[in-house]
């Protein structure tokens, strides 16, 4: 079943990204309550960096054991192969967490949420226009326990 919800994350995050261009793609939200707070297996982590946004994708495949932890206090814990990190975040809304350090250090980045389902989730932060190039992030995320 594991592998069942592995590929169909995975088709639904290559489906998604692949055809975006400046934003978030267009698709069917959930309606109402959708909160992060819980324990997220990671299906794919990509930052995108460089004078382009996609010229330089850095794909990271979520591997067994890997986990972005929402505690109800507004901590974020990750853990993404051997890195681990903490960070501090607040869910404004629906579609919407504020997350310290999402794509540069000490900035406070407004990332909008998808969701496909009350278990499937894709985070992702604004294009970010820095003088070394734009950067952008996207991670997906399955619910593993709340």
């Amino acid at each position: 079943m594991k592998v069942f919800i592995f590929i169909l994350c995975s088709s639904l995050l290559v489906l998604m990204y692949s055809c975006s261009k400046d934003g978030p793609p267009a698709v069917i939200p959930t309606s109402g309550n959708v909160s992060v707070v819980g324990t997220w297996s990671i299906i794919g982590d990509t930052t995108y960096t460089g004078v382009n946004t996609g010229t330089n994708p850095i794909i990271y495949q979520g591997q067994s054991g890997d986990y972005f932890r929402f505690a109800s206090g507004g901590i974020l814990y990750t853990k993404e192969g051997t890195k681990l990190d903490t960070l501090t975040y607040n869910q404004v809304s629906d579609t919407e967490v504020d997350i310290k350090s999402f794509t540069s250090a000490g900035v406070v980045s407004d990332v909008t949420i998808i969701s496909y389902s009350s278990t499937i989730i894709f985070l992702n932060s604004p294009l970010i226009k820095s003088p070394g190039g734009p950067q952008q992030r996207k991670v997906g995320l399955v619910l593993a326990t709340q």
